[in-house]
């Protein structure tokens, strides 16, 4: 039936398999926000980094704070993109208020990128 991934084992064209597959991890994956069904994708045709952006986005909907939403990564087992959020986060605030001292929250080698980005208009 809908929603049984193994049920695409089914399906003699390779390529439809795929597809099937990536419909059923997908959409289990929003109606659950369960990033764990990410893991189900290929990683090719539907990139398992964006299913878990997409359900972490979906998790922290009602989270007010973007350094909460970040943690929100790390919370479902994505250190790294709790990182790559976080220091998304502090560059966009720097840009957005023209405050360099924001880039003093970024690793080291992001920080010019962040002060020419606090001249800059968002």
């Amino acid at each position: 039936g809908a929603g049984n991934i193994a049920a695409c084992d089914s399906v003699s064209d390779a390529v439809y398999q795929v597809v099937c597959k990536n419909n059923i991890a997908l959409k289990k994956a929003r109606e659950t926000k369960d990033v764990s069904w990410c893991k189900q994708l290929d990683g090719i045709n539907i990139k398992q980094e964006d299913c878990v952006v997409e359900i972490v986005s979906l998790i922290a909907q009602d989270t007010s704070s973007p350094l909460a939403q970040c943690s929100v990564f790390a919370d479902v087992g994505y250190a790294d993109l709790a990182e790559q959020c976080t220091v998304a986060m502090w560059v966009q605030k720097a840009q957005e208020t023209h405050d360099a001292s924001y880039c003093s929250n970024v690793p080291a080698d992001i920080v010019e990128t962040c002060k020419k980005r606090s001249l800059s208009s968002p």
